[in-house]
């Protein structure tokens, strides 16, 4: 599997775990992140839906995010495709 299949794969796996239509309705509110380690994709989706503290940049640091009420993570196998979710937070 690619980077570009195992991102994908990942991404779609934590807004399905959030809620596919409700990412996709609070879009201007989200934050999606990932990174490759070790052959496995980690995924992040993170959902504001009240979008007024969002910062507008395309660099985000996970160390000045207060939190999402809405998010999930997981780790994505580049060989099996197996996803692992590692968070999963809707308040």
């Amino acid at each position: 599997m690619s980077s570009t299949e195992a991102r994908k794969k990942g991404i779609r796996a934590c807004m399905d775990k959030i809620g596919y239509e409700f990412c996709i309705k609070h879009q201007d509110g989200a934050c999606v992140t990932y990174g490759e380690n070790n052959g496995e994709m980690f995924c992040f989706v993170g959902i504001d839906d009240t979008a007024e503290d969002c910062v507008d940049s395309d660099v985000l640091t996970l160390s000045n995010v207060k939190g999402f009420p809405y998010s999930a993570s997981c780790n994505v196998n580049m060989k099996s495709g197996e996803i692992k979710f590692l968070s999963y937070d809707v308040q």
